[in-house]
């Protein structure tokens, strides 16, 4: 598996087609057209999102069910959606 491009990414116009540029530095990670421009700080802000759930996944196997709260699923989502993001197969 292969690395993503590290973040932080940031947003430019393309003020030519109206669609916006996903950027790492100078690096275009990926171009949003004007048809998905509600896309397109979903995708600017992934790697502080994986960044944000791994964090999180790590302080959840920490707690003990202090609110009632079954953490198991809440645990077995983060993880499922960290391995989508880095390309992980995972086993049901």
């Amino acid at each position: 598996m292969s690395n993503h491009t590290p973040g932080p990414w940031n947003i430019e116009p393309d003020d030519e087609r109206g669609g916006w540029f996903i950027r790492y530095y100078a690096e275009t990670v990926a171009y949003v057209p004007p048809s998905a421009n509600t896309d397109a700080r979903l995708i600017a802000a992934a790697p502080d999102l994986l960044a944000a759930l791994q964090e999180v996944v790590g302080h959840l196997w920490s707690i003990e069910d202090v609110s009632g709260h079954d953490w198991d699923g809440t645990k077995d989502l983060a993880r499922a959606a960290i391995a989508k993001a880095k390309g992980i197969t995972q086993s049901v």
